[in-house]
């Protein structure tokens, strides 16, 4: 699982300032004979980007049917059918020889444990399989 941000991470930002001139008697430790004049002012609110959402969001593989086809694989979980994603491009290349050893059903589904591992409509080979960026 990884954020699925709409938008950039902001804040909003303003600030205060106080700043404290002395006009006569800098040239004393004591500031009682001190002359001063006191600044104060504040900026106006802005909206500041901390994170761009892109910077967020991990490069993650998926295993799709083939060249020039970027339907990916699924498989079934307690949420039900998902898309298989890998954070890590080896992880996905284990995983695609894996299945590349399998046999599908019918309905071009593999069985991995106890999980379903459902092949896009428009799958023809284990072969023509292909790992591609998300």
């Amino acid at each position: 699982m990884y954020h699925n941000l709409a938008a950039d991470v902001t804040a909003t930002f303003s600030y205060g300032v106080n700043y404290r001139s002395i006009n006569k008697g800098d040239k004393t430790i004591s500031e009682s004979d001190d002359r001063i004049t006191l600044y104060n002012g504040s900026s106006d609110t802005q909206i500041i980007t901390l994170i761009r959402r892109e910077q967020l969001r991990p490069k993650m593989w998926v295993i799709t049917a083939g060249t020039g086809r970027f339907v990916p694989i699924t498989i079934g979980s307690v949420l039900g059918q998902t898309e298989l994603v890998f954070n890590l491009y080896s992880d996905a290349v284990n995983f695609l020889s894996r299945l590349q050893r399998q046999t599908p059903t019918a309905a071009n589904v593999l069985m991995i444990g106890s999980h379903r591992v459902v092949m896009p409509g428009d799958f023809s080979t284990l072969n023509a399989m292909t790992i591609i960026p998300n």
